[in-house]
């Protein structure tokens, strides 16, 4: 897909450069992508991992915004991808440290909260707007 990017202000009003129907288009299609799960036990893990985050400390959108794709379509309201969606990125994100740990869900939790902690008290995602149109 041909991607362009024009000089003119989006829906927010904040006259940031708007991103054409193209790139839109590529990052959904990027977060509705197939699940990597090798298998359902697999994947249930995953699952219970963002279900074990602890409630109320955003984590499991700091997950979810891992994936560029996301992050992007997340900061505007007209694109934001639904929360179903963000849980789906939020678990691929979980299965990086569960593949790691070899399967091993205590170890996996474990450094799944660490990376996520480290994540938001180091506000690592604001790295993602010097890259951003």
């Amino acid at each position: 897909a041909d991607i362009t990017i024009s000089n003119t202000t989006n829906n927010t009003g904040a006259g940031d450069m708007a991103i054409t129907d193209n790139v839109v288009e590529t990052f959904q299609t990027c977060v509705k992508s197939k699940d990597p799960y090798e298998n359902e036990e697999e994947k249930e893990k995953c699952k219970r991992m963002v279900e074990d985050l602890p409630p109320d400390a955003g984590l499991e959108t700091i997950a979810a915004c891992t994936s560029y794709a996301f992050w992007y379509l997340s900061q505007d309201a007209a694109t934001r991808p639904d929360e179903e969606t963000q849980a789906r990125m939020a678990m691929r994100e979980a299965r990086r440290h569960l593949v790691y740990m070899n399967g091993d869900y205590d170890k996996a939790i474990a450094s799944f909260q660490e990376c996520l902690e480290y994540r938001k008290e180091h506000r690592l995602d604001l790295l993602k707007t010097c890259f951003s149109p």
